[in-house]
């Protein structure tokens, strides 16, 4: 009766498992053999949490499979971010950025037929962002577009040069009123291929 008293007992032993966050320390107990579950996983604004690791330099990583057997400690990998909103067209998104990311750094959403200015920090357009600036907390950056701006040239063949035009995308191209003169020559019409096909 003695021995199976003793032995109930010690398959009912507890395990404590520490958990350090960030300095601060929860206890978790245990079945001698159990396994921690994920819903311990810290979920902190402003980290990512990177897993669980055995020690505090963070150089071995503890898996949630292992099965514990006695007292341990287990130390919380967290990775700070800052939350950076782009709002484009009146649309916006949230991305991660780690710290020490500059504002050149982040991707720039391509527009059709529109080409990106800068980053601004206010809707109006008229604070910009230097490049050059380092992101150290949350922040929200409108991007500014133009329309893409195009240049037509003229190939006159020798003829008497035409200057070049510029016109913004999704509008036509103001053609030349001077047309190519060449003696011996009439002028017929302007073609996108060299050979006047």
């Amino acid at each position: 009766l003695m021995f199976l008293v003793f032995f109930i007992a010690s398959c009912n032993k507890k395990i404590t498992v520490t958990l350090n966050i960030n300095g601060e320390e929860t206890i978790v107990e245990l079945s001698k053999g159990g396994k921690l579950d994920a819903s311990n996983n810290p979920a902190i604004d402003g980290f990512d949490f990177k897993g669980w690791y055995k020690d505090s330099e963070y150089s071995e990583e503890f898996s949630l499979d292992t099965k514990i057997d006695k007292d341990i400690t287990l130390y919380a990998k967290l990775s700070k971010y800052y939350n950076v909103t782009i709002v484009v067209n009146g649309e916006s998104k949230v991305v991660k950025v780690q710290p020490e990311t500059l504002i050149k750094d982040l991707e720039q959403p391509v527009l059709e037929e529109q080409q990106f200015v800068g980053w601004y920090s206010d809707s109006e357009f008229k604070q910009f962002v230097k490049v050059t600036q380092v992101i150290d907390s949350d922040i929200t950056l409108y991007g500014k577009y133009m329309a893409k701006v195009y240049t037509v040239t003229f190939d006159t063949k020798g003829g008497n040069p035409i200057k070049a035009v510029k016109f913004s995308s999704g509008t036509a191209p103001e053609m030349p009123v001077i047309i190519p003169t060449i003696l011996g020559y009439e002028f017929e019409y302007w073609s996108l291929d060299e050979d006047g096909k």
